[in-house]
């Protein structure tokens, strides 16, 4: 029935899995390890307390929400639906690739290295804690609003936004006396907004095609 959800109150694997449902699906606890899931389901795919090495949800038509439990390695890939993922690992490297829908991607990383690749929808990327870690995230041709820097000590951030009006939220609240920040626009209007006063090693920031807008306020 397509029109059903199903809900699993917890799956365990003990190696690789593949799940597929014909219609909207709710996992309660996903506990694989460090093993790879692919998720394909005709409708909206709820998981929650996430453990897994990576989680594929490109066969998934509809919406895919994701949340993380353990600190620990995570990559995950979005569906052709919108897709929320919230990570939870903070020293460990946590992989986003999203689809051309709109992705809602949190960082939690202080360290460790943090990566987003964006589709072309219109999505928005959190990463208020890198510290000592690394940021990369790769816009689309959409309109991708990412936020960063707040606690950036002597790690590395590194944007290239990509086409479409972009907006990227720039602090530098702790002071990153040794780290470096690396933002690049791309086509399209857009907009840095300079949250606090810039003290990083190596701060640079290049424009692209468009009528771009530098806020220092």
């Amino acid at each position: 029935d397509a029109d059903s959800i199903n809900t699993q109150a917890g799956l365990t694997t003990a190696g690789d899995a593949a799940v597929t449902a014909n219609s909207a699906l709710t996992i309660t606890a996903l506990a694989s390890g460090t093993n790879d899931v692919t998720i394909a389901a005709a409708g909206n795919v709820i998981v929650t307390g996430a453990t897994a090495g990576s989680v594929d949800f490109t066969g998934t038509t509809g919406t895919s929400t994701i949340t993380q439990t353990p600190d620990a390695a995570m990559t995950i890939v979005g569906g052709s639906g919108n897709n929320t993922a919230t990570f939870a690992g903070t020293n460990v490297d946590s992989n986003y690739t999203g689809s051309n829908a709109n992705d809602t991607v949190t960082f939690i990383n202080t360290s460790g290295t943090a990566v987003a690749v964006l589709g072309n929808g219109t999505n928005t990327v959190t990463a208020a804690a890198i510290a000592d870690g690394t940021l990369n995230v790769t816009g689309g041709s959409g309109v991708d609003t990412i936020t960063a820097g707040a606690a950036l000590t002597t790690g590395n951030i590194t944007v290239s936004a990509g086409g479409g009006n972009d907006i990227i939220n720039l602090s530098d609240a702790a002071g990153a006396t040794a780290g470096t920040v690396s933002i690049t626009g791309g086509d399209g209007d857009d907009t840095l907004n300079l949250i606090t006063t810039m003290v990083a090693n190596g701060f640079t920031y290049v424009g692209g095609d468009g009528t771009d807008t530098l806020d220092l306020t």
